[in-house]
């Protein structure tokens, strides 16, 4: 008898991943109550414990009919380097933990067959061919076949594969596959709708699947859920689900569903949910009476063929989703209806991308179609292909003139019921009774507006920030335990004040000494100052660009013996804006390097308590910006670079008042610079270079005060008024080989309030520190900063 098997084996052509052939030897091992007949291999009986395992014997197996066993995991363990011709299960095996049946990594199965009743199976090695027969059934509260390492060449179901919830098939692992499954007049079935559905293909490669001769795959109702497996009819199933579902893997032979009474809940190629896309190459085919519910083309997963419905056979829906592709057509000759609803791309095949050659109806809710993608319409029912809406591809495309650049074949204009761009409401978008459109461009609802409003308030922000903490150490120069206007500098000069850092502001210390000047004081001032903001801009259309600003700014700051103070400085800083109250989110994202000065200019007395100044103030900046729309449909993106340059003087006249001085102060200011030229891929539209030229005046008035030697504030108010605030926005977009322009006239704020408000503390003859608050307001913008500043003296 061993001879005549060694022989048998021998002359069996070596299957894929089959281990060199070893001659038959050793029996099986057997820790069960079972009998084991060493003579016939075969087990039988009754057993509640312990297991049969072949621990390396190449002997065949067969579990005799009337074979009961439950035993805790698994019954029937294939271990070590085993290579069995045949295993066959005719009893029931049943486990209370895992699966019945242990196929181990390195053991080899050339045939397994299940004519009985099997609780799961579990495969770490290869099985070359694996037939459930038509009374066969393997069952488990999920994944009844667990491919978690291993390999089966051939599924063949015939019986029934049922699990209460879960996947009743899966491929666990990126080296479990499964090569071809074919359910041949089986069922599939699970009592609960899972998200990785019934046959679950999340790793690997699998060759083709094809369900015929009235399987089922698909779930059951409640009513069924306890009915006999082998008994269920397609009557038992509820409609919804996913049948089959292929995630991170790939069917290299496409999926065929034919034959009358043959059901498939649905395919979901790709997961919704994020996850590695799909790829079923060769297609989807279902012919010949079958029913399949819905295919699911979602996650940037890949159909690479037609999906083809032959006469009397029925797809109730497709949908072909976020970033997917149908590199083929979808041919349709059923005599039911068909709904289409593709985000993505179907590339047809042939020429043909939407085929009605049945009786009937094709509808399709929703479709992405391009100008270098035209979608043909052919069959001989095109009549009853009608479009709720037609969805233009903009991205890097340019927009159709007429109807015939995104649309071909035989096809009626009344069947087409609207047309929107994947941009939102970027574009307005109508078509005549000759299917020619006009278009035009609302820069309001494009980047363009917000990432301007947004750039041009940052320029406007930057400057009036840098402006203030220029002031500060002007100020601090100023004030009276250093150095001061000419009326104060004659009352206070000699005097020393300051807070003594190590006590809770200390005591006074207070020194007429001659030697004073030489001792304390001190006409320069450094400082380093981390910095916070935020904005918000009402960009139009009742939308706003908020978000915060993140910077550093270093300065320098003198004081001549003309009593003339002047201070420069340079800075960096980083803004991240985002809109709010509208469908098209804009992110700006800029990068600014920054400098300037600022100079206070004694021109004379008016009075022992009145002095006339002038102030120059000159700022520039460099800024980088990412500008990035997200729209329902499309994204669009650009990097222009802008900069800006401002310049202001300002009369002033200082008032003594007891221990305050106030300031009013007015003057003219100039703010220019440019935005540069960018490119969007939306319709290939170019936004024109912006420059920027606004003149104002201003007017404030400030109020500053010793209260003692240790503590000094000031607080600032005052409105801008911009004389021309209007500027014109332009820009073209792409209509077919032509371009066409856009334009908006965008209105900044012409008046513009702001408030500023310091506390600053000398803590030594060389340290101060100051506490500021600047706010800017208008009727669409809102700024806030807040600072705390070091400044060293020398």
């Amino acid at each position: 008898m061993q001879i005549q098997s060694v022989a048998k084996a021998s002359n069996v052509p070596t299957p894929r991943n089959a281990p060199q052939a070893r001659a038959v030897g050793g029996d099986w091992d057997n820790t069960s109550a079972l009998n084991y007949n060493t003579a016939t291999n075969e087990v039988s009986g009754n057993s509640a414990s312990g297991r049969v395992s072949s621990n390396g014997s190449n002997k065949d197996l067969t579990i005799a009919t009337g074979t009961t066993a439950k035993i805790s995991r698994s019954v029937i363990e294939v271990k070590g380097s085993s290579n069995i011709q045949n295993l066959t299960n005719l009893g029931d095996l049943q486990t209370s933990l895992g699966s019945s049946v242990w196929v181990e990594a390195g053991s080899y199965v050339e045939n397994l067959t299940n004519s009985g009743k099997m609780q799961g199976i579990e495969v770490g090695g290869t099985i070359n061919n694996f037939t459930i027969d038509s009374n066969g059934i393997i069952y488990n509260d999920s994944n009844a076949i667990y491919a978690r390492e291993g390999k089966i060449n051939n599924l063949i179901i015939k019986g029934v594969i049922k699990v209460e919830r879960g996947s009743a098939i899966w491929t666990a692992r990126n080296t479990s596959e499964i090569g071809n499954i074919h359910i041949d007049g089986g069922k599939v079935l699970s009592n609960v709708t899972h998200s990785t559905g019934i046959i679950n293909l999340s790793n690997g490669t699998t060759n083709k699947i094809t369900i015929d001769n009235g399987a089922i795959v698909g779930v059951l109702n409640p009513s069924s859920s306890n009915k006999d497996p082998l008994s269920v009819t397609i009557n038992d199933i509820d409609k919804g689900g996913k049948g089959i579902h292929i995630e991170g893997s790939q069917v290299t032979g496409g999926i065929q569903i034919s034959g009358s009474g043959t059901y498939v809940n649905g395919i979901e190629n790709g997961f919704s949910g994020g996850g590695n896309p799909g790829l079923i190459q060769g297609g989807i085919n279902i012919e010949n009476g079958a029913t399949l519910g819905q295919i699911d083309n979602v996650g940037a997963s890949t159909i690479a063929g037609n999906i083809t419905i032959g006469n009397g056979s029925t797809l109730d829906k497709i949908n072909n989703i976020q970033n997917s592709v149908i590199l083929g057509g979808i041919l349709y000759q059923g005599n039911g209806d068909l709904t289409i609803n593709s985000s993505g791309i179907i590339k047809g095949e042939n020429g043909t991308h939407i085929e009605n050659s049945g009786s009937g109806n094709v509808k399709i809710e929703n479709i992405l179609i391009g100008t270098d993608n035209p979608h043909n319409i052919s069959g001989n029912n095109t009549s009853n292909i009608t479009f709720d809406k037609i969805t233009l591809d903009t991205q890097g495309k340019p927009l159709p003139g007429h109807i015939n650049d995104i649309l071909t074949g035989s096809f009626d204009l009344n069947q087409i019921k609207t047309i929107v761009t994947d941009a939102g409401d970027i574009f307005n978008f109508t078509m005549d009774a000759n299917g020619n459109f006009t278009t035009s461009l609302d820069l309001d609802n494009l980047n363009a507006t917000s990432g301007a409003k947004s750039i041009i308030t940052g320029n406007q922000r930057i400057s009036s920030f840098a402006n203030n903490v220029a002031t500060t150490s002007l100020m601090n120069l100023q004030n009276a335990f250093n150095h001061s206007t000419t009326f104060y500098d004659a009352s206070l000069r000699n005097q020393v004040h300051y807070a003594n850092a190590t006590g809770a502001l200390g005591t006074d210390i207070i020194n007429q000494s001659p030697n004073l000047d030489s001792l304390y004081f001190k006409d320069r001032i450094v400082y380093v100052l981390p910095y916070i903001s935020s904005q918000e801009v009402e960009v139009g259309n009742g939308t706003k660009m908020s978000g915060n600003v993140q910077g550093i700014i270093a300065g320098y700051s003198k004081i001549t013996p003309f009593n003339n103070l002047y201070s420069f400085y340079v800075g960096f800083e980083g803004e991240d804006t985002d809109s709010q109250g509208s469908s098209l989110k804009t992110n700006v994202i800029s990068k600014t390097l920054y400098g300037g000065f600022k100079m206070l200019h004694y021109l004379t007395n008016l009075s022992e308590k009145a002095e006339l100044y002038a102030q120059y103030d000159a700022s520039f900046g460099l800024r980088n910006n990412r500008l990035k729309s997200d729209s329902i449909g499309t994204t669009s993106s650009a990097d222009p670079r802008s900069y800006f340059y401002n310049a202001g003087v300002d009369l002033g006249v200082n008032y003594l008042w007891g221990k305050n001085i106030i300031t009013p102060k007015i003057g003219l200011g100039y703010e220019g610079g440019m935005i540069e030229n960018y490119n969007l891929n939306i319709a290939n539209t170019k936004i024109d270079r912006q420059d920027l030229n606004f003149l104002h005046t201003r007017a404030s008035v400030l109020w500053s005060r010793a209260w003692n030697p240790k503590l000094h504030t000031y607080i600032e108010g005052g409105l801008k008024y911009i004389f021309n605030p209007d500027l014109d926005l332009t820009g073209s977009y792409a209509v077919g080989n032509n371009r066409q322009k856009a334009s908006k006239e965008m209105d900044l704020d012409e008046l513009n309030e702001f408030i500023n408000v310091g506390i600053y503390v000398p803590l030594s003859n060389v340290l101060t520190f100051d506490v500021v608050y600047s706010g800017s307001f208008s009727d669409n913008t809102t700024g806030h900063s807040g600072y705390l500043k070091f400044n060293y003296l020398f």
